[in-house]
């Protein structure tokens, strides 16, 4: 049997997702970036936010997960320490 989580992804809405498929894309993001102890508070919670960011954005596989969470992680730590991006 599957658990699936409801991720809050607005005021009034929310979406069901298989837990099974952000568990796997934690671990697995950790593991390609050589965090397999997990002991980084900082980066897991960056790993976890961008992971329930591009599942809000409708991604579902687990490699695509990884994939983007990757990019977005390895783009945050080439930039300047107190780099904000731009207000909208």
């Amino acid at each position: 049997m599957s658990v699936r989580l409801l991720i809050d992804h607005s005021e009034y809405r929310h979406i069901a997702i298989d837990a099974t498929v952000l568990v796997d894309s934690f671990e697995s993001t950790l593991s390609e970036l050589g965090l397999a102890d997990h002991t980084d508070p900082a980066t897991r919670l960056a790993v976890a936010n961008h992971i329930i960011v591009f599942a809000k954005a409708g991604e579902r596989d687990p490699v695509r997960l990884r994939m983007l969470t990757l990019e977005a992680v390895r783009i945050e730590k080439s930039r300047p320490p107190h780099w904000t991006p731009c207000s909208q």
